[in-house]
């Protein structure tokens, strides 16, 4: 969950935008829009390696943007879009739009 800090947005935005900043980052949440997938099914999807793809997962991981559970010996990742929610709420007066109520 963000919580507001003094700089009038939530805290760890910041970090989610680093998180994002990334161009890999962000097709991983784009393939997870359509649902779960495994770490092999993302590999495929992106024609990385696992392990680079392993590591991005871990950055979306810390930045709560996916969620993680075990199915047998797979790793199954979800997006998680209650922190882009967050950011849209933020960025919503700067687009023209009216603040939220998470202002």
């Amino acid at each position: 969950m963000l919580l507001a800090c003094a700089h009038g947005y939530p805290e760890g935005m910041a970090d989610i935008f680093d998180v994002l900043a990334d161009g890999t980052r962000r097709e991983i949440l784009r393939h997870l829009l359509a649902g779960e997938q495994t770490v092999g099914d993302l590999v495929e999807a992106l024609g990385s390696t696992q392990p680079t793809v392993s590591k991005h997962l871990a950055q979306l991981r810390d930045a709560e943007l996916v969620t993680v559970r075990e199915d047998g010996r797979k790793r199954v990742y979800a997006l998680r879009a209650a922190p882009l929610h967050a950011v849209d709420a933020w960025l919503s007066p700067f687009l023209g739009g009216a603040p939220s109520a998470a202002d």
